[in-house]
């Protein structure tokens, strides 16, 4: 597995896709979904969504970013933590994902992305009030 996230980082790091902007954004969002997947990489996760989210402006694409933004914001919910101070504090950055991804889909028709939105909001906001 660390051979192939090595690869897989160096890749969108140095790799020949970075020549192209917007071929670089699927391989950070797709790094962040492995480390998403691994125990304890929550962390190195949410700074390839991070990377990723600075390829896609809303300028640019508005519903891809928008989307994008559920990604850090459903990461910062699953970091493990058992201190309540922190569980708030990354309650209150997903609750920030889960805003601009809002704000970018009112425009937009698709009510689907829309409602998965509404509810990783209210699982912040639940994750606030405990």
């Amino acid at each position: 597995r660390r051979v192939l996230f090595r690869s897989m980082r160096s890749l969108c790091r140095f790799g020949a896709v970075r020549k192209i902007r917007n071929s670089t954004q699927p391989c950070w969002k797709n790094l962040g979904t492995a480390f998403r997947r691994l125990p304890g990489q929550e962390a190195k996760s949410i700074q390839c969504y991070r990377r990723a989210l600075r390829i896609y402006t809303p300028a640019a694409n508005p519903r891809k970013c928008a989307a994008l933004h559920n990604n850090p914001g459903n990461a910062f919910l699953s970091l493990p933590c058992t201190e309540a101070k922190v569980i708030s504090r990354n309650a209150r950055r997903a609750l920030r994902h889960f805003d601009r991804a809002l704000h970018l889909q009112s425009d937009q028709p698709e009510r689907r992305a829309y409602a998965i939105t509404r509810h990783n909001r209210a699982q912040a906001l639940k994750r606030l009030s405990e």
